[in-house]
């Protein structure tokens, strides 16, 4: 699966929508399954037990088409209906299916209003992974509307700024944070906006605060950039020593062909395209800082 290969700061942390929690919560317990669908005007208790039932047996793509038949004929949007788009946000966004994860996270929004955090926070997420970080930013931005001390959000944000280009942006957010300690991930997005903008020694600083962390362990992008930091410092001995990680866990961890092994609607995704092409770079520097 995808997100088995994900690096650490590409992870959002946060509320994270979960189908069975939500529906003890908001729904009654349902009854007996009936293998009918209605296709009415109307989702009934069965039509939706029927489409779980597929879940479970692991018929993803067949759920999802009865999901959307049923949305289309449905004109009652009840708890039945808003538990059904709950059914198919939970399944597209474990199918990677990011258009569809949006939109269903988009209706959510609409349906259950107390739920927009949650919901928000997906939207952002796979905005990001599609490679729209603008649509990521206005997602993050209306999360700190309505709760600014979600403290993970100000490091995706920072994350969103650097992916779109706008460094200065990314630490302006970072400074703002409620969080009195700096975690590892603001670390890792200092060191990222510092060193666009060639502020090399705060780069240098804070990507050495970052691979002293856990997270950093098996992240061959940041010991790439700190690379190129050390690089641009003219410490060829260090920046040799730390591409070389860099090859080396990709060769222990394998995430090449983990990648290539993916469908290829993943891979024709922002950030798997963006993965390959970190892993062409890691290589091709590996020859210049270690000839």
């Amino acid at each position: 699966m995808l997100w088995e290969i994900d690096y650490p700061k590409y992870r959002f942390v946060g509320c994270n929508f979960k189908l069975t929690t939500q529906m003890t919560k908001l729904f009654l317990p349902l009854a007996t399954l009936v293998p009918i669908l209605s296709f009415g005007q109307k989702i009934t208790e069965a039509d939706v037990q029927k489409v779980m039932l597929l879940s479970e047996q692991g018929k993803t793509n067949l759920a999802l088409v009865t999901i959307d038949s049923l949305r289309k004929a449905t004109k009652v949007k009840d708890e039945n209906y808003s538990m059904l788009i709950m059914t198919s946000a939970e399944l597209n966004m474990k199918a990677f299916n990011c258009e569809a994860a949006i939109r269903d996270n988009e209706e959510l929004i609409k349906l259950l209003p107390d739920n927009e955090i949650d919901c928000q926070t997906h939207i952002a997420e796979f905005k990001k992974y599609i490679g729209d970080f603008e649509g990521a930013l206005a997602a993050y931005k209306r999360i700190l509307q309505i709760n600014s001390s979600e403290e993970i959000l100000y490091n995706n944000m920072a994350s969103a700024y650097n992916s779109a280009g706008k460094y200065q942006d990314a630490i302006k957010i970072l400074k703002v944070n409620p969080n009195t300690k700096i975690s590892s991930l603001e670390y890792y997005n200092y060191a990222i906006a510092y060193f666009n903008l060639n502020k090399l020694d705060s780069a240098k600083q804070a990507m050495d605060k970052y691979l002293s962390t856990e997270d950093a362990e098996n992240d061959f992008e940041a010991y790439k950039y700190a690379a190129q930091i050390y690089s641009a410092l003219n410490d060829k001995k260090k920046s040799c020593e730390l591409i070389t990680k860099a090859t080396n866990i990709l060769t222990t961890n394998g995430t090449e062909e983990q990648i290539n092994k993916q469908p290829q609607k993943i891979k024709d995704y922002y950030f798997i395209k963006n993965a390959l092409k970190e892993i062409d770079e890691t290589k091709k520097l590996k020859a210049q800082f270690c000839d």
